[in-house]
């Protein structure tokens, strides 16, 4: 089994915090401190001395997906829309230790709820309001259904 293959089965701690070192270093962020805040499909660890949070994704296999959520991301961004960011001081993303390594600029949680429903009806609305007028700026290949 090769290293990719053993990623793509399981993501563990220690496997995210291997990639998590190897990706800081690359990138010359300060992983000390960094915080464990969730594990799942991927990991996610908020960098506070860099004010960062960085995703690994389970598997090398998974570079072209990655790649596609940071060319939407920056895209968005470019559109002034409200979503995360990606951070922009390093060439994103990074393989390390057979995982792929995203870096996100951290938003603090306030302590309150989600936004209202109504809310998030608005922001969908503006997002596909911004899809369809500017289809032809968007990253990645839109199918659409007529």
């Amino acid at each position: 089994m090769t290293l990719p293959d053993q990623c793509a089965a399981t993501l563990t701690a220690v496997g995210a915090e291997q990639a998590l070192d190897a990706a800081c270093q690359a990138a010359s962020v300060d992983s000390r401190d960094a915080v464990l805040m969730r594990i799942g499909e991927n990991a996610l660890f908020h960098l506070p001395r860099a004010a960062l949070v960085a995703r690994i994704a389970r598997s090398e296999s998974l570079l072209a997906n990655v790649g596609k959520e940071v060319a939407v991301a920056r895209w968005l961004e470019d559109a002034d829309f409200p979503a995360a960011r990606v951070w922009h001081g390093a060439q994103e993303p990074i393989v390390a230790a057979g995982r792929v390594v995203t870096f996100w600029i951290f938003v603090a949680d306030n302590g309150q709820a989600p936004s209202e429903p109504r809310c998030m009806s608005v922001s969908s609305t503006m997002l596909k309001r911004q899809l369809n007028q500017h289809v032809t700026g968007y990253p990645v290949s839109v199918e659409r259904h007529e």
